[in-house]
C-alpha cells in the first residue's frame, strides 16, 4: 500500500429506520489490499453540501425509476390517480425514496 495520504468526503445517509452507518469504496477492488483507519471523525455535513447531495441523489433515484420498466409504470400509474403531472409524480417519489430509505 502506497504511503501517500489522501482526505476522502464521503456523505453518510441515516435514515430513521436504519441509522446504521455504513462505507463503501466504489470502484475499488480491496479484497487483496488492506487499509487502516487511524482516527475516524463524522462530523455534521454542511448545509450547502447536504444540499448539493441531497439533489444530486434525487435526480439519480429518478434515473434509476425512469431505467426501470416496472417502477416507471407503477409512477405513471400514481401520477394518473393524483392527476398530476408525471414529472411531478416521479420527483415526488424520489424525494420520499431519499428521506425513507
Amino acid at each position: 500500500m502506497d504511503n501517500d495520504w489522501v482526505q476522502v468526503e464521503i456523505p453518510i445517509k441515516l435514515s430513521k429506520n436504519n441509522p446504521k452507518i455504513t462505507m463503501a469504496l466504489i470502484n475499488g477492488d480491496l479484497r487483496n489490499k488492506a487499509f487502516s483507519v487511524d482516527e475516524l471523525s463524522i462530523l455534521p455535513m454542511q448545509q450547502d453540501n447536504y444540499t448539493l447531495y441531497r439533489e444530486k441523489e434525487i435526480e439519480r433515484i429518478k434515473n434509476d425509476i425512469l431505467n426501470s420498466d416496472s417502477w416507471l409504470n407503477a409512477v405513471k400509474q400514481n401520477a394518473e390517480e393524483r392527476n398530476i403531472p408525471l414529472d411531478s409524480m416521479l420527483t415526488l417519489d424520489a424525494i420520499y425514496m431519499f428521506e425513507n430509505l
